[in-house]
């Protein structure tokens, strides 16, 4: 008896110890040494900037920046966004003659100094910046998913760079 005893505990050695009587938890890839359990936001909890409030899409027409936004507002951080995030499309100049205008297939980018862009309202520039352009824009209330090649930048950007970017299209590449 003791020997097969002797053979059975010999032949389960899984870890350190010869027999996984407990299990060694310290080895468990969820936490490392010396580390407490990560905890977990509250389900519903909003981050303390505030949630970003959900706009019925017909009221995008009427929406202007937030007045701290719009008073606070740098050209130089507008264009430092709109380089990193846009012209790869658009331009530096925002005529839709990006680089990668070539390789979009489908809808080319926008002509963001045209009359249609300069037409439309601050609310409905937010509205087109956030949903993946015009396009994205206007099949975004059925739920349906983009055609457009443009990002929706409401999962990629903060309202507050989405509307500098905004203020940035509608004030300084008019200009140009």
């Amino acid at each position: 008896m003791l020997l097969a005893m002797a053979l059975l505990i010999s032949g389960c050695s899984t870890g350190v110890y010869p027999l996984d009587v407990l299990t060694e938890m310290h080895y468990s890839q969820a936490f490392k040494a010396q580390e407490p359990p990560r905890l977990q936001p509250p389900a519903g909890s909003v981050p303390i900037t505030g949630k970003e409030v959900a706009h019925p899409f017909s009221e995008y027409k009427n929406l202007k920046a937030p007045g701290q936004i719009a008073t606070t507002y740098s050209r130089q951080r507008g264009s430092d966004l709109y380089r990193v995030n846009c012209v790869f499309c658009h331009g530096t100049t925002g005529k839709g003659d990006g680089p990668l205008r070539t390789y979009l297939t489908g809808f080319p980018p926008a002509d963001l100094t045209g009359a249609v862009a300069q037409r439309s309202t601050e609310g409905e520039v937010f509205g087109f910046i956030s949903y993946g352009g015009r396009i994205g824009f206007a099949v975004a209330p059925a739920g349906a998913p983009s055609p457009s090649p443009m990002p929706i930048f409401n999962k990629l950007l903060t309202e507050e760079e989405r509307w500098i970017l905004t203020l940035y299209v509608l004030q300084d590449l008019a200009g140009r």
